[in-house]
Formats: C-alpha cells, structure tokens, sequence
C-alpha cells in the first residue's frame, strides 16, 4: 500500500469515528441529563472540528 492510499483510508476511518461519536454525543446529550444543548454552540463546534479536522489532514493527501 502506498503513503497516499495509506493516508486516505485512515483520513476515512478516522473521520468516520470522529463524526459518529460526535453525532452521537449530540443525539444521547439530552436522553441522558434531561437538558438540551445549544444549536448555535453545536453549529460553531461542527464547524471548528470539520475545519480542524482538514486542516490536520490536508498535508496527507
């Protein structure tokens, strides 16, 4: 297996991982404590980890 390919199935893997705990978190939050999270605040962190998250990986591919 190539650096490149090597690279891209662990951006994928890693991101699939990264964006289901995220996802979940998100949707168990308010089953679990009663209380509802923040839209706004949940927009600005799935912005700033999509944006971190390319930023890190980009130099990979």
């Amino acid at each position: 297996m190539t650096h490149t390919s090597s690279s891209r199935t662990s951006i994928t893997c890693s991101s699939a991982v990264r964006y289901s705990l995220f996802g979940a978190l998100t949707y168990w939050f308010p089953k679990v404590t009663g209380r509802m999270l923040s839209e706004k605040l949940g927009q600005i962190s799935f912005w700033l980890f999509f944006v971190g998250f390319n930023v890190t990986f980009f130099p990979c591919t």
